[in-house]
C-alpha cells in the first residue's frame, strides 16, 4: 500500500499557510493553553484541506479481474460458432473466484450478451446482429466501456482479424493507457477454393455515342477458368471464357453509350472451381447525357400521332410506345425528362410503372403531361392512383348540381377460387366504388358462389360505415353460378327510381352459359346497364363479353386482379355520364401563364368536348370551360412539374386545334414547362463506398458564396426513399454520408434550394455490391495492432485466465473523508472562539476540581490544628490568630467566587493584576506564619 497525490505540488502550501496562522496568532489575548489548542486545531484543518486539494489516494494492487470474451460472428467466420462457444465454456472451468466475465458479439454492429457476471452459461453467441461486415474497433470500444476502472482488465478476441469496417489501430493508445491485456484466438476461414469479382468500374457519366472502358478485377485463390458475361440493361454485350491465375486478374473491355439516361451494367462470372456464388456478380451505373428526351405513351396509336408530329416539328427526341410496355424501373424512367400520356387508361399501365411514377416526379424532378379522351382521367381509372396523386386535378368532380342520380349493384364472385388476394381486392373495389358515389346515390351488393347472397340491400350511399362493414364481411364459399345473382341484382334495381342504373359483375371462373336472354331483355327494357370484369385465364371470356355487349356496358379482363379497384372506380364514374362532356365551346383564359406565351394573342380555337375533373387547391388553372371545369391546369409536385389537358389530341374534340397554326407553340410551352430548367448550372454528384458507408459529394459551379439548402433524395433498391441533408465542406462543395442496408442500385437526386425555390438539380447513382466479408482478405492490419498493444495469441482454453502482463493498481480516493474531517474541525474551531467553550469547560470542570483540592487541604490543616495549638498560642502576641487567618481565607474565597460569577471571562493574569489572591496563595502565607 502507498499514498499518491494527483497534485503533489499543492503540499508546498501547507508550511506557508501554517506560518501565516502562527504569525497572526501573536495578537490573541488569551491564556497559553487555549492559544496552543486553537493553533493545533487550525493546523490540522489546514492539513486536511491541503491533502484534499492535492487529491490524496491510497493505492493497492487490484485483486479483481474483468474478462470480456469478444466474439466475431461476421460472415467471414461463418461456421465457427459452435467451436467458439465450446472454447469459452472450457475456459470458464479455469476461471479464478475473483474473476468476473461477460460476452460481447460483433459483426457490422455490436451486441452485449448480459452484464458482467461471475459465470457464463451455454446461452451465449445467440444474439442477432448484422453479419455483413467485421468491425473489431466497435467491438473493442464496447468491451472497454464495460470494464470497471479499478480492476484488472482482459479482452479475449475470437476472430479471423479481417476487419473491413472501422480502424482498430486507433485504439492502441487507449488500450495501453488502461493496461488491458489482449489475448487472441485466431479463427480459421471455412472457405477453400474461391473466385470472386473484386472490383468493377465504369465512368459515372459519359456522353451519348462516347466509347468508354469497363474495368474488372477477378480474384482467385486457385488457378482455374471462368465464364465472363457483361450485361448492359439486360442486353448481353460480352460472353467469353477466361483463364485465371491465383491472385488478382485484371481485364479491360470497351463499350459505346448507345442510349441516354442511366444504364445498369452487370458483370457475371461462372468459375469452374468455387465455393460461394454470392460474390460472383457486380453491378455499376453510368449516366449517359445528351439533349432532353420525352416518352409518349398511348393505348391506341392514333391518339399519339398528333403529339409525335409536334415533337418532330420541334426537333425533340422522343420514344413512342404502347402504354402496357412502359418502363417499370426508375432508372429507365429517368432516361426521359418528361412523360406524355395520350388518352391512356390506368388499367393498361403496369403496376411497376405506377409504383415508380410518384418517385420519378416528386423526388427526381421528372415531368408529366396527361392528355384527355374517353379513356383518361376519371374515365381511365385514375381515381386514387399515383396518376391522380401527381396530376394537378382531382378525378372526383365537385359542386355538380345537375348530376343525375345513380343506383349501382355490385355482383361479386365469392367462390372458393376467389379465396385470398382476389377476394380481398374485390372487396376493396366495392369500397372504392362506395367512395365515388354521392350520398344521394344508391348502392347494393350481392355475393355469389353456387347461389346468391344479399350482402347490402340497395340503399343510399350515405350509410357508408355500415355498408363498408358488410362488404368487408364477405367470406369465400363453394361453386360458381352467375344467373341467380344477376337476377337478384336486376330485381332490386328495377324498384329504384334513380335516373342511371348500372350493374358490375366480377368473377374469375366458369358458370352456366344459357338462360340469360330473358334477364338481359328485362334489363334493357328498364334501362339497366351491365359491365363485366374477369380475373385470370380461367375466366369464361366469351360469356362475360356477351353479357357486357348485350347489357350496353364494358368488358374488362385483368390477369392478376390488382387493377380491380381501378376498374370499379372507373365504372362508377362512367355510370354517372357527367364526366364525359361532348359540347362545343371556346376555352376561357383564367391565368396568363408562361405556357400561354405567344399563344392567345389572336384568340383560341373552339373545342368539342373534354373529361370532367376538378382542380387541386395548389394548382394553376389556365383554361376553363363555360361551366368553369378545368381544361388546362399545371402545378409543381415536389421537384417535378405536371400538366393536365382534359380535352384530346386525336381530333375528336380538338380538330380545330390540330389545324391551328399556334398549336405547336402551345405544346412546345407545355413540354418545356415540364422539363427541368433552373436558374443555376446543373450540379455534379459523386458517390463512393467506403467502410460500409456511402459518401455523397455534391459540387456546384455557382460563383456566389451563399450557403444553400442542399440535399440528396436517395431511392433504395426496395424503392424506399431517404432524404440525406448535405453539409458545406468548402465553397461550392457539400458532403454527406448514409449507411446502405441493402445490396443493389441506389438512385440519387441532388437538389439545391433557396428557401422553397429549386435552383439546381443533378442525378447520380451508386451500386452497393456484396459484403466485403465474401472477399479473401489478409489480417495484416490486425496483426500489427496485436503487436503494438503487446497482445498474445492463444490456442488452448486454459490459457485465457493465465497471469496478467499488465496488473492494475486499485486507487481509492480519500478526498471526501478529508473534506468531512476538515468540516468537523472547522466547526470545533468556531465553537471554541464564538461560544466560549474553554470558559465553560473551566467553570464546569476546573473550578469544581479546585474546590475539591481546597477541601482536602482544609481537612489536612484541621488535623494538625490541635498539635500546633501551643505554638500558635505563643505567637498570638506577634501574629494574627489562626481563626482570623481562616476568616480571611473564607472571605477571599467568597470574594473570588462572586468575581467569577460576575466576570466569567476574566483571566488569571487579570486577577493577579488587580491584586487578588487565590486559595493556594493564602494557604501558603498561613504556613509561613506558622
Amino acid at each position: 500500500m502507498r499514498i499518491e497525490f494527483t497534485r503533489a505540488w499543492l503540499l508546498l502550501l501547507y508550511p506557508l499557510m501554517l506560518g501565516i496562522v502562527i504569525f497572526l496568532s501573536r495578537k490573541y489575548h488569551t491564556n497559553k493553553v487555549k492559544k496552543y489548542l486553537i493553533l493545533t486545531i487550525r493546523g490540522i484543518f489546514l492539513l486536511c484541506l491541503i491533502l484534499a486539494l492535492a487529491d490524496m489516494s491510497i493505492v493497492n494492487m487490484s485483486k479483481d479481474t474483468t474478462t470480456i470474451f469478444l466474439s466475431d460472428l461476421s460472415n467471414s467466420v461463418s461456421g465457427n460458432e459452435e467451436d467458439m462457444k465450446q472454447f469459452i465454456l472450457e475456459a470458464m472451468q479455469s476461471k479464478q473466484e475473483e474473476d468476473r466475465v461477460a460476452s460481447v458479439v460483433f459483426g457490422k454492429d455490436v451486441e452485449l450478451e448480459g452484464e458482467v457476471t461471475d459465470n457464463l452459461t451455454g446461452n451465449i453467441l445467440d444474439s442477432p446482429i448484422n453479419t455483413s461486415h467485421t468491425d473489431i474497433e466497435q467491438g473493442l470500444v464496447k468491451s472497454m466501456t464495460m470494464m470497471p476502472k479499478d480492476t484488472n482488465k482482459r479482452i479475449v478476441l475470437l476472430t479471423d482479424g479481417k476487419e473491413n469496417k472501422g480502424d482498430v489501430g486507433t485504439l492502441v493508445h487507449a488500450i495501453k493507457e488502461q493496461k488491458i491485456d489482449i489475448k487472441v484466438k485466431l479463427l480459421e476461414s471455412q472457405i477453400n477454393d474461391e473466385v470472386y469479382v473484386d472490383s468493377f468500374y465504369i465512368p459515372q457519366k459519359v456522353n451519348l455515342g462516347e466509347q468508354f472502358q469497363v474495368h474488372m478485377d477477378i480474384y482467385a485463390t486457385v488457378d482455374t477458368e471462368t465464364k465472363v458475361t457483361l450485361i448492359a440493361d439486360g442486353e448481353k454485350l460480352v460472353t467469353e471464357t477466361m483463364s485465371l491465375n491465383q491472385g488478382s486478374n485484371k481485364y479491360v473491355l470497351h463499350d459505346t453509350a448507345k442510349k441516354m439516361g442511366f444504364v445498369n451494367y452487370e458483370l457475371l462470372i461462372e468459375p469452374v472451381h468455387d465455393t460461394m456464388t454470392i460474390n460472383n456478380s457486380y453491378s455499376a451505373y453510368t449516366l449517359v447525357e445528351t439533349s432532353p428526351k420525352i416518352l409518349i405513351l398511348y393505348d391506341e396509336e392514333n391518339d399519339a400521332v398528333q403529339l409525335e408530329k409536334i415533337a418532330d416539328s420541334l426537333g425533340l427526341e422522343y420514344d413512342s410506345m404502347a402504354s402496357h410496355t412502359a418502363p417499370t424501373q426508375l432508372e429507365n424512367l429517368l432516361t426521359y425528362k418528361s412523360i406524355m400520356l395520350c388518352n391512356v387508361s390506368a388499367d393498361k399501365l403496369d403496376n411497376g410503372f405506377l409504383e415508380q411514377l410518384e418517385h420519378y416526379v416528386k423526388d427526381f424532378g421528372g415531368g408529366m403531361v396527361a392528355v384527355g379522351g374517353e379513356n383518361a382521367f376519371a374515365l381511365g381509372g385514375y381515381y386514387k392512383t399515383p396518376l391522380e396523386t401527381v396530376l394537378p386535378v382531382n378525378m372526383h368532380m365537385r359542386g355538380i348540381k345537375d348530376k343525375p342520380s345513380v343506383a349501382m349493384m355490385l355482383v361479386i364472385d365469392k367462390s372458393g377460387s376467389m379465396a385470398g388476394i382476389n377476394l380481398k381486392l374485390a372487396k376493396e373495389a366495392a369500397v372504392r366504388t362506395l367512395d365515388v358515389l354521392e350520398d344521394r346515390d344508391e348502392i347494393g351488393v350481392v355475393a355469389f358462389d353456387d347461389k346468391a347472397y344479399n350482402v347490402v340491400d340497395l340503399q343510399k350511399a350515405e350509410n357508408r360505415e355500415s355498408i363498408q362493414e358488410s362488404i368487408l364481411g364477405i367470406q369465400q364459399g363453394g361453386g360458381t353460378s352467375i344467373l341467380p345473382a344477376l337476377r337478384e341484382a336486376y330485381e332490386k334495381l328495377s324498384l329504384s327510381k334513380a335516373e342511371i342504373k348500372h350493374v358490375i359483375l366480377l368473377t374469375d371462373g366458369q358458370a352456366e352459359n344459357t338462360g340469360y336472354e330473358g334477364l338481359l331483355t328485362n334489363m334493357n327494357d328498364n334501362k339497366i346497364t351491365l359491365s363485366t370484369v374477369g380475373i385470370g385465364s380461367d375466366t369464361d371470356i366469351g360469356l362475360l363479353s356477351y353479357l357486357a355487349s348485350s347489357g350496353n356496358g364494358r368488358f374488362y379482363l385483368t390477369k392478376d386482379g390488382l387493377s380491380i379497384p381501378r376498374i370499379f372506380a372507373k365504372e362508377a364514374f362512367l355510370a354517372t355520364r357527367t364526366y364525359l362532356n361532348n359540347m362545343t365551346f371556346t376555352p376561357e383564359i383564367t391565368s396568363y401563364h408562361s405556357i400561354l406565351s405567344s399563344v392567345y394573342d389572336e384568340g383560341l380555337p373552339p373545342l368539342h368536348g373534354y373529361v370532367g375533373t376538378s382542380p387541386k387547391d395548389a394548382a394553376t388553372v389556365l383554361l376553363t370551360s363555360p361551366v368553369k371545369d378545368p381544361i388546362l391546369v399545371s402545378w409543381q409536385y415536389g421537384l417535378g412539374k405536371t400538366v393536365a389537358w382534359t380535352s384530346d389530341l386525336s381530333g375528336q374534340w380538338s380538330r380545330e386545334y390540330n389545324a391551328w397554326g399556334r398549336n405547336h407553340i402551345l405544346w412546345q410551352n407545355i413540354i418545356h414547362y415540364t422539363i427541368e430548367n433552373y436558374s443555376r448550372e446543373p450540379i455534379e454528384l459523386e458517390s463512393t463506398l467506403k467502410d460500409g458507408e456511402v459518401e455523397v459529394t455534391l459540387t456546384t459551379s455557382g460563383e456566389d458564396d451563399q450557403l444553400l439548402d442542399t440535399s440528396v433524395q436517395v431511392q433504395t433498391p426496395s424503392n424506399k426513399n431517404i432524404t440525406l441533408n448535405l453539409e458545406p465542406v468548402r465553397k461550392g462543395v457539400y458532403r454527406g454520408r448514409f449507411l446502405p442496408d441493402e445490396i443493389g442500385s441506389y438512385m440519387l437526386k441532388g437538389v439545391q434550394k433557396d428557401e422553397e425555390q429549386v435552383l439546381a438539380t443533378g442525378l447520380g447513382g451508386i451500386t452497393v455490391p456484396y459484403s466485403e466479408e465474401y472477399k479473401v482478405a489478409k489480417a495484416t492490419t490486425f496483426k500489427h495492432f496485436v503487436d503494438q498493444v503487446g497482445g498474445a495469441y492463444i490456442q488452448r482454453a486454459e490459457d485465457v485466465f493465465g497471469p496478467l502482463d499488465h496488473p492494475v493498481k486499485s486507487k481509492k480516493s480519500v478526498v471526501n473523508g478529508l473534506l468531512i474531517m476538515a468540516m468537523i474541525i472547522w466547526i470545533v474551531d468556531i465553537a471554541m472562539r464564538r461560544l466560549n467553550v474553554m470558559t465553560k469547560l473551566q467553570r464546569r470542570i476546573v473550578a469544581p476540581m479546585s474546590r475539591g483540592i481546597g477541601y482536602i487541604y482544609r481537612k489536612a490543616i484541621g488535623s494538625n490544628r490541635q498539635k500546633n495549638k501551643k505554638v500558635m498560642d505563643h505567637d498570638n502576641k506577634s501574629h494574627k490568630p489562626v481563626e482570623v487567618i481562616e476568616q480571611q481565607i473564607k472571605s477571599h474565597e467568597k470574594d473570588n467566587l462572586s468575581k467569577k460569577n460576575s466576570k466569567p471571562s476574566k483571566s488569571k493574569e487579570a486577577q493577579q493584576a488587580s491584586g487578588g489572591l487565590n486559595t493556594d496563595q493564602l494557604l501558603g502565607s498561613l504556613n509561613k506564619k506558622k
